[in-house]
């Protein structure tokens, strides 16, 4: 008896359609952690801005219209509002704006991972240069 003859025997066709059919769902799992995981980049993040209320209205425009559409920004009362918002997971961060001074201060969620976080802290580092502001 040959050793093909030998694996025939051994290796029934259901037995042989299944190793197949698993070995077919982990390609499948791999292409698509692959597509989604090649290249992250936010997209619609439930962002807040404290400010007073003009200049509010008119960083959210600027946020709203960033290439990508990586924030969904909207203004939000208080530093301690955007606090609670971001615990209850209501939003992911917030920009509080000090209309005293250059310097603003980010709160990101920190459950949101390290890639949120930094993504945050570069597109707000970004904006906030252009209008010769610090984050």
């Amino acid at each position: 008896m040959t050793f093909v003859d030998e694996l025939k025997n051994a290796v029934t066709p259901r037995a042989a359609l299944l190793v197949i059919g698993v070995l077919g769902l982990q390609l499948l799992f791999i292409a698509s952690y692959v597509g989604a995981l090649h290249k992250p980049k936010p997209t619609d993040v439930a962002f807040g801005v404290v400010a007073p209320q003009q200049m509010s209205r008119q960083l959210v425009t600027q946020l709203d219209g960033l290439p990508g559409g990586p924030l969904d920004p909207r203004a939000v009362s208080s530093a301690a509002e955007a606090r609670e918002q971001i615990m209850n997971r209501e939003i992911d961060g917030a920009l509080i704006v000090s209309p005293e001074g250059r310097t603003d201060t980010l709160l990101v969620a920190s459950g949101g991972g390290t890639v949120l976080s930094s993504a945050l802290e570069q597109i707000l580092t970004q904006v906030e240069g252009s209008q010769q502001r610090a984050v």
